[in-house]
């Protein structure tokens, strides 16, 4: 218990350290911690892969990151906004392509590797890149995209762990996830309701800059709260896609990385997918 509240105030203080500067003065400190995010959770999802199936080729993978971050920040500076994520995506098509060509030459690896690191570029890598874009979504949608994706996801897993552990009952998941409960779901989304309303009032106090999307606060409310509770859906989705990989591959912690926690994947799992919807709302939304 001690290892993981030293552990939790550890992870506090990373992502309050850099995306409050983020915000406050430059984008580069969220990126920052993306990649932080993009190097431990591709590291630890090849050590769960390869329990199972065979070795990722690490080194298409850690260039990926590198050259995914950069292809990403290039494109939006020329696009102004519109075109990292497409540039992110074809930076990982073209990794494919390269180590299939690599299979070819080198005896050393096989298809069965290049199916390995195909997932591993598409997830966690791929996901990772929607958790990027959030930073450059747009000046209206930014800060509270950042909010839902940190602050929001945070206060579901608490309500989820609250309500679960004080109601228990039926189990949701007992093959994926033997300790998850319905109840526990129930209070996730209730979390991401909460979530959705403390946000707006912020956003009415003018925090971090926050200014209305919407015409009537009426409108800004129900927008809000619709938002955190899709992000509550797609938190406990997240959840339990890494905790189905990490048992079907028959290992108990992603890593040692985060003593008490089981590695980087399980604090970000559900933020992973969460980043995917809240980039994908704010991003159809600017269409209308």
């Amino acid at each position: 218990m001690k290892r993981r509240l030293i552990t939790s105030i550890f992870l506090a203080v990373l992502y309050v350290g850099l995306i409050l500067p983020a915000i406050a003065f430059n984008a580069i400190f969220y990126d920052v911690l993306v990649l932080i995010f993009m190097f431990t959770a591709s590291y630890e999802m090849m050590h769960v892969i390869e329990a199972k199936f065979a070795s990722a080729m690490k080194p298409c993978v850690y260039a990926q990151v590198v050259v995914g971050y950069v292809a990403f920040r290039v494109s939006n500076w020329a696009g102004r906004g519109n075109w990292g994520i497409s540039a992110s995506f074809a930076s990982l098509i073209v990794m494919i392509v390269i180590s299939f060509i690599i299979t070819m030459f080198n005896k050393k690896y096989s298809m069965a590797n290049v199916i390995s690191t195909l997932f591993i570029l598409i997830y966690p890598l791929g996901l990772l890149s929607y958790l990027l874009a959030v930073n450059y979504v747009g000046e209206a949608y930014r800060e509270a995209g950042i909010l839902f994706v940190f602050g929001a996801t945070s206060l579901i897993d608490s309500m989820a762990l609250f309500v679960g552990s004080a109601i228990k009952g039926k189990k949701l998941a007992p093959q994926v996830s033997p300790n998850k409960t319905i109840s526990g779901a129930i209070g996730g989304l209730i979390g991401g309701i909460l979530s959705g309303i403390i946000i707006y009032v912020l956003m009415n106090a003018r925090f971090l800059g926050m200014e209305p999307i919407m015409a009537t606060p009426l409108e800004n409310l129900l927008l809000y709260t619709a938002i955190g509770l899709g992000v509550s859906v797609a938190c406990q989705s997240g959840d339990l896609i890494a905790s189905y990989i990490k048992r079907y591959c028959a290992v108990k912690d992603y890593s040692n990385f985060l003593p008490g926690h089981g590695g980087f994947m399980d604090r970000i799992d559900g933020v992973l997918v969460a980043g995917i919807f809240v980039f994908g709302f704010f991003a159809i939304f600017k269409l209308f």
